[in-house]
């Protein structure tokens, strides 16, 4: 039931007048978001950000590029890459800023919401590489914001529910997602949706979010996106058990059913655990260049 100290009018309100994104990155998805977009746009926008130039520089030069030619030009970098991928540099940085702090409404400290996006990101763009079907590259985009919709409710929660949604959820054995529609009568996936929605991501990443956490799931954007949170928790799960070397391991135990996800959007659910160790091979890296 719905608590009388806080309504879901007021998340609601909240999360459509959530800080709006940097000018760049707006610039930028609005931009990428056209069939018809101009790559000399892109390349302007990051040359006039020294951050997400290096940042640009950085992923066009690395080993995961497959290129063995070094290269300077911010043009040729971008290039490189693709303009989603620049994208997904730039809104890296931001929700890096605005995730890495303590979440304790969800019993989340330092960074830990932080580091379940990019694993999710990450996730999203092995999955992408599995597929049988064509997933949207926004996939990796979805995947950094998927839980932007926890930060607006706890901010909106008073001292006295801190502790409600985690509570509630263990007292009645109910996943989170069932225990905030219980406690407050919305759950974060529906609130992120409406955040991206202010935010202007397209009506694919805007439907991901909101039924991510939904009984039923109708296109295989939101199946992909589900997989790729399960997968996130996944290699979370395997490294604070101290066994993410074995990611051969039968995962029914902590994503149950992934399988289904798997299958809608024509990945083999026995190379699910593959999937979970390139994810985790994969994270390393990007959470270094934010931790070192």
């Amino acid at each position: 039931m719905e608590n009388a100290l806080i309504s879901r009018a007021d998340i609601l309100q909240a999360a459509s007048t959530i800080e709006p994104l940097p000018a760049s990155v707006s610039r930028l998805m609005s931009i990428v978001s056209s069939s018809d977009y101009d790559a000399a746009a892109i390349v302007e926008i990051v040359t006039q950000d020294p951050a997400l130039a290096g940042d640009v520089l950085a992923r066009a030069n690395s080993v995961s590029s497959g290129s063995r030619t070094v290269i300077g030009d911010l043009k040729q970098a971008a290039a490189r890459i693709g303009a989603n991928a620049v994208v997904e540099i730039a809104l890296r940085r931001t929700m890096h800023s605005r995730l890495s702090g303590e979440v304790s409404a969800y019993g989340l400290g330092p960074n830990e919401l932080w580091r379940h996006a990019v694993t999710t990101s990450v996730a999203g763009d092995v999955i992408r590489k599995a597929s049988t079907q064509p997933i949207a590259p926004m996939l990796t985009t979805a995947g950094l914001v998927h839980d932007i919709g926890k930060l607006v409710i706890a901010k909106c929660l008073p001292a006295s529910l801190t502790d409600s949604l985690v509570t509630a959820a263990e007292a009645d054995s109910l996943d989170l997602a069932d225990a905030e529609r219980q406690v407050l009568g919305i759950d974060h996936g529906e609130v992120g949706g409406v955040v991206v929605r202010a935010w202007g991501l397209p009506v694919s990443v805007q439907t991901a979010l909101t039924q991510h956490h939904a009984p039923e799931v109708g296109d295989a954007f939101t199946h992909a996106l589900i997989l790729a949170d399960d997968i996130a928790h996944a290699v979370e799960e395997l490294v604070a058990t101290g066994s993410d070397e074995d990611a051969e391991d039968d995962l029914s135990p902590i994503v149950p059913h992934s399988a289904l996800h798997a299958t809608a959007i024509g990945v083999s659910a026995s190379s699910l655990p593959a999937l979970v160790g390139d994810t985790a091979d994969l994270v390393r890296d990007v959470i270094s260049g934010f931790d070192g």
